[in-house]
């Protein structure tokens, strides 16, 4: 009877494990056909979205150079970073590129991203953290990524970054590494 019992429970726990299963599937495909349904533009990483980013934002870089006047400006596909001389200066600019996105090309800045940081404090942008008088480095997060993903068939987009040396432990087939970085 005891015996019973206990294979009861294990066909239940296999049910469950068997039902939990299922319906983590069915909500994937839920999220997939909704996803489908809700995108517009083109898939990010596609090349022709890279090309039009560019068009597109051609008449914010002028708007930038001609009208905000920054110090620094760099933008790589439709993330940007502007360099001003005061916080106030960084904060009008920040106000102003706003709502000339907005209204001029009808594009939304994400909120998280639309910061004001002093140059001090660092800055994380495409996956690399940049200080002022310290070498380019890959953040955390982006070398996972770069273990997790990084295949011969992509190895060409991870050449140019500035990995550390314990990458040529692990993949010495992919590094070139900052030579002023010891770790």
């Amino acid at each position: 009877m005891e015996t019973d019992r206990q294979t009861d429970r294990q066909t239940d726990r296999q049910t469950d494990r068997q039902t939990e299963q299922t319906d983590r599937q069915t909500d994937r495909q839920t999220d997939r056909q909704t996803d489908r349904q809700t995108r517009q533009g083109i898939p990010i990483g596609n090349l022709t979205s890279q090309i039009f980013a560019n068009i597109y934002l051609n008449e914010f870089d002028r708007f930038v150079r001609h009208v905000l006047k920054p110090l620094g400006y760099v933008r790589y596909g439709d993330d940007f970073v502007l360099i001003m001389n005061t916080k106030a200066e960084a904060q009008r600019a920040q106000m102003i590129a706003t709502e000339w996105l907005a209204t001029t090309l009808h594009l939304k800045v994400h909120l998280t991203n639309n910061i004001v940081v002093p140059v001090k404090a660092g800055l994380h942008f495409l996956g690399h953290i940049i200080h002022m008088n310290s070498p380019l480095a890959v953040d955390r997060r982006m070398l996972r990524k770069i273990e997790r993903t990084v295949r011969m068939c992509n190895i060409a987009s991870y050449k140019a970054m500035a990995l550390p040396r314990r990458f040529a432990q692990r993949m010495p087939w992919l590094v070139t590494y900052n030579s002023e970085d010891t770790t």
